[in-house]
């Protein structure tokens, strides 16, 4: 098995968490997974993000995660024609390319922003401090209610899944994921 990754830029989260934490949930998949990871450049080019896919499809890459924003819409073109899969960050969009897209995790985003206005608003929120924002915490997580999802993952995987979703959601992670600090 051959993984990929297209992202539209490198920043500290990306390359500290990211790109770790994906590489390692594939390698407990597979031990001898490989990622191959690229960089566009930008969060807006298709043209671009389809031909690097297409480059890594030629180099026997099977399933891509996509973080390029716009761009992405390249990756999943490319990936679709080719028969290969997608993985989805930030939303639940298996409707865009229902078979293609075999995953997509959710930043809650919308969330956390409320929460910090909030606290701003009441002189509660504690300032300079980092706060990292977890699956545990509800703030990230994984599509698998989606029928598209169950639809497109043989029940064996979803098994598979479901275990590790649930020590991850319950704050029992199946294996350690990269800190930022």
């Amino acid at each position: 098995l051959k993984v990929g990754m297209i992202v539209g830029q490198q920043y500290p989260a990306m390359d500290r968490m990211i790109v770790p934490g994906f590489e390692k949930g594939a390698k407990a998949a597979d031990a001898a997974v490989t990622n191959d990871f690229r960089v566009l450049g930008n969060w807006y080019d298709a043209n671009k993000a389809a031909e690097l896919a297409n480059s890594m499809m030629d180099a026997g890459v099977d399933v891509i995660l996509t973080v390029a924003g716009g761009a992405n819409q390249g990756v999943i073109k490319a990936v679709q024609e080719r028969g290969r899969y997608v993985l989805y960050l930030d939303d639940d969009n298996y409707a865009l390319a229902p078979g293609t897209i075999v995953g997509c995790a959710v930043l809650k985003q919308e969330r956390v922003v409320y929460e910090k206005v909030k606290e701003a608003v009441e002189g509660t929120l504690t300032w300079g401090e980092a706060v990292i924002l977890n699956t545990r915490d509800g703030y990230v997580d994984f599509v698998d209610s989606n029928p598209l999802y169950e639809q497109a993952v043989s029940e064996d995987v979803r098994a598979e899944m479901a275990v590790m979703l649930e020590d991850m959601r319950g704050g029992r992670d199946s294996f350690d994921v990269p800190k930022f600090w």
